[in-house]
């Protein structure tokens, strides 16, 4: 845990209280083009990826939908999201302090 000298540590769970907690969701096996309009209806800058537990097993950001184009334009359309997404994430609870997870994601 944080230490907290004279002030109360931020918790996951103050952002998701001004953000919101709901989150765009999709599944590995999907086109990649599907997804696509999501980013752009829903103005998103990412899309989780769950198994069909509903368990987070990776995310898919726009930067991964260009590298597909770049590198792999013949197959744009049969590419799936397994094949793109990040698989490697930190996933976070309500309670996690900011500060904490803040370090996390800068050791990686």
């Amino acid at each position: 845990m944080a230490k907290v000298t004279g002030s109360i540590a931020m918790k996951t769970k103050d952002i998701l209280a001004e953000k919101g907690s709901q989150v765009a969701k999709t599944k590995e096996e999907y086109p990649l083009v599907e997804v696509l309009s999501t980013f752009l209806d829903d103005r998103i800058g990412s899309v989780v990826v769950v198994n069909e537990h509903e368990e987070i097993i990776g995310i898919l950001a726009p930067n991964d939908v260009l590298k597909a184009i770049r590198y792999h334009p013949e197959h744009i359309t049969t590419i799936t999201v397994g094949e793109m997404m990040t698989r490697d994430v930190i996933v976070v609870t309500p309670e996690d302090d900011v500060d904490d997870l803040m370090r996390r994601c800068g050791e990686g």
